[in-house]
């Protein structure tokens, strides 16, 4: 089955690059692909479906790493699981989408934007380890922030539900969470002051909010999802 994955993956990265609707393959999942291209082809500008499906792509790319790590072909730490994470979340279209609605042909985004997106993104992909880690739990599930850090804490991944390791990773998890969020928070501030009075930094300001506000909705959203199966205790981390 990775194999086929990673073939698939493959030809939909192709499919969504390329200028032509066409594609090799006949696999139903990269056929999806094909008239999902057509039809955002269609409600979008040329430049702003080059970069939303580019954007895809980064989400895609993301998947071909994690059957590498999941396979053992990439190191089993933290900060490998993260930099697959923060684009399995699914957030780069989104903020892509957004930007070019708001952005001017020749606007050019700050690093702080930038990094505010990522960290956004970060902060999406531990808050959806961390709510969903009773699931995971359950599961055997081992693309997990938590379970990654328990293996560097103690040498093999242990899904225990009491276990002294595994509330040390999740309070780890919880403080990288807090840090990251913290970063956000400070790098939010430094936009909304640069605006003050000066109406060309006011676009990066309403960016800025967006991405300020995507945390804090998809916490509200992934501790009240179903498919969660939340514990009656646990409502917010």
């Amino acid at each position: 089955m990775p194999d086929e994955a990673t073939a698939v993956l493959h030809h939909s990265i192709q499919t969504l690059r390329e200028e032509s609707y066409s594609c090799s393959s006949q696999h139903a999942v990269v056929q999806y692909f094909i008239v999902f291209k057509q039809h955002c082809s269609t409600q979008l500008s040329k430049e702003v479906a080059r970069r939303f499906f580019g954007s895809v792509c980064i989400i895609l790319e993301a998947l071909l790493d994690e059957i590498k790590f999941s396979q053992g072909d990439l190191p089993y730490n933290l900060e490998t699981y993260m930099s697959i994470r923060r684009r399995t979340i699914g957030m780069p279209p989104f903020f892509t989408l957004a930007r070019s609605i708001l952005e001017t042909k020749d606007h050019q985004w700050s690093p702080e934007i930038l990094e505010m997106e990522s960290h956004a993104c970060a902060i999406l992909g531990l808050q959806n380890d961390l709510v969903g880690l009773e699931k995971d739990i359950r599961a055997k599930e081992k693309m997990n922030a938590v379970f990654v850090n328990v293996a560097q804490i103690a040498g093999q991944t242990i899904y225990a539900g009491n276990d002294t390791t595994l509330q040390a990773a999740t309070n780890n998890i919880c403080a990288l969470h807090n840090h990251l969020m913290g970063r956000v928070l400070e790098r939010h501030a430094n936009i909304q002051q640069r605006a003050i009075g000066t109406p060309r930094n006011a676009l990066e300001c309403r960016v800025a909010d967006m991405q300020l506000m995507a945390t804090e909705t998809h916490l509200k959203w992934c501790t009240m999802a179903k498919r969660y199966n939340l514990i009656p205790e646990l409502h917010m981390i």
